[in-house]
């Protein structure tokens, strides 16, 4: 039995400070922004954080993605899919990329 694929719901919230900690991050081969390679067609000019989620949760277009991630982007603290089924929405603390959390090495 293999994974084929994840649906995620995840706090708006978190996922633009998680994009905003590595935005400004220069990818050291390029010399370019290190969030436009994994934002995929979009580049770092058009992306955003839904973009860079999508992407990174895109098994066609990403080659390195194991399987699909579905995003459910919300406000709310938990979410219901359309047979009524109740979902926590993903929401954690962030850092900036060169921060560690305590404990553990940056």
């Amino acid at each position: 039995m293999a994974v084929r694929d994840v649906t995620m719901y995840v706090n708006n919230n978190y996922t633009y400070k998680t994009f905003e900690s590595c935005n400004e991050v220069v990818h050291s081969q390029t010399g370019n922004d290190a969030i436009g390679v994994m934002c995929g067609k979009w580049g770092a000019e058009l992306c955003t954080p839904e973009r860079w989620y999508d992407y990174q949760g895109n098994a066609t277009e990403n080659p390195i993605a194991p399987f699909n991630i579905f995003y459910f982007y919300s406000n709310e603290t938990t979410e219901f899919d359309d047979e009524g089924n109740e979902y926590e929405v993903f929401n954690s603390e962030t850092l900036l990329c060169h921060q560690a959390f305590e404990g553990k090495v940056s």
